[in-house]
């Protein structure tokens, strides 16, 4: 269980509409595809979280790290895709969902390198490119991944994988 006044801290910190602890949200937040890392009897429902928050900017994300560090809450972070790594473990998982954090933050054009946030999705980094004439490798799940997951946490092939590197 997540007590009032963890829940009420956490709004402090990301807004009251940005905090749930609602039942049919948590249950959302439960139901994995190929969780046998975390469900060992072949279901599908990993254990539920005790809050989902949404944070906007990486002070937040700062913020709410340090609060759960302070508390015996684990943060567990999710970009656009439920997978079973992302979901709660234990009880007392608070699913941190970066969906807010969309936003390209800067493109450099002279050395090829963007900066965006965790949520940017393949199809919008790759729109912005276009225009100055670059490209993204995007995986074959399609344009909707975190281009940040697939270079940094991930692989992926796909049909520009082996002019734009794996």
């Amino acid at each position: 269980m997540i007590t009032d006044a963890e829940t009420t801290t956490l709004r402090d910190i990301v807004g009251p509409q940005w905090v749930s602890t609602a039942p049919c949200m948590m249950d959302t937040y439960s139901f994995y595809m190929n969780p046998e890392t975390l469900v060992r009897d072949g279901g599908r429902w990993t254990p539920r979280p005790v809050a989902v928050v949404l944070p906007e900017s990486t002070e937040q994300v700062r913020e709410i790290v340090r609060f759960c560090n302070r508390t015996d809450l684990m943060v567990k972070p999710l970009s656009t895709g439920f997978h079973a790594v992302c979901a709660a473990s234990r009880d007392r998982v608070i699913v941190l969902d970066l969906k807010r954090m969309n936003k390209i933050v800067d493109i450099d054009v002279k050395n090829q390198i963007a900066v965006i946030e965790p949520y940017v999705r393949g199809i919008d980094l790759q729109t912005e490119l276009f225009k100055h004439g670059l490209n993204v490798h995007v995986v074959s799940c399609g344009s909707n991944h975190s281009i940040l997951a697939s270079t940094t946490a991930a692989w992926g092939y796909g049909v520009t994988g082996s002019s734009m590197s794996y």
